[in-house]
C-alpha cells in the first residue's frame, strides 16, 4: 500500500471540526452548573465523519458532523389553591413557606391578623 501523509482532524476544513467540538464542549459544562437542569443527566456531544471515496479512489468526499444532547430544565412543582363558591371561584398559586418564614401583620381597623413572607412590603 502506498505511504501518505497522515490526516489530522485539526486541518479539516481549517479546524472548524475542533472548534465545533470544542465549542460544545464548554455548552456540555454551562449545562452541567446549570442548577435548573437534571443533575445526574448525560450530555453527549457526537461528532461523526463520512468519507466516500471516487470510483478512481484519487479523491474522497468528507462529510463531518457534530451534535449535541443536554438535558432539559429539571421538573418543577408548585401548589395551587382552588376555591369554588355558589357563584364564583378562583384559583391562587403561591409557594409554600414554613412557619418562620413568616410573620403576622394586624389590619388595624378590622383586628384580622394575617400571614405574611418576611421581607415582603404588604
Amino acid at each position: 500500500m502506498d505511504q501518505f501523509e497522515k490526516l489530522d482532524l485539526s486541518t479539516i476544513d481549517d479546524g472548524e471540526a475542533v472548534q465545533q467540538v470544542d465549542h460544545l464542549l464548554n455548552k456540555a459544562i454551562e449545562n452541567c452548573l446549570d442548577p435548573n437542569t437534571v443533575p445526574n443527566a448525560n450530555r453527549e456531544i457526537t461528532l461523526t465523519i463520512k468519507i466516500k471515496p471516487t470510483e478512481d479512489r484519487e479523491k474522497a468526499n468528507l462529510e463531518y458532523s457534530v451534535k449535541s444532547k443536554f438535558p432539559g430544565d429539571a421538573p418543577g412543582s408548585a401548589t395551587i389553591l382552588i376555591h369554588r363558591g355558589k357563584k364564583q371561584g378562583w384559583v391562587s398559586a403561591a409557594q409554600q413557606m414554613d412557619l418562620e418564614d413568616m410573620i403576622t401583620k394586624r389590619d388595624l381597623d378590622s383586628g384580622v391578623e394575617t400571614l405574611i413572607a418576611k421581607g415582603t412590603d404588604q
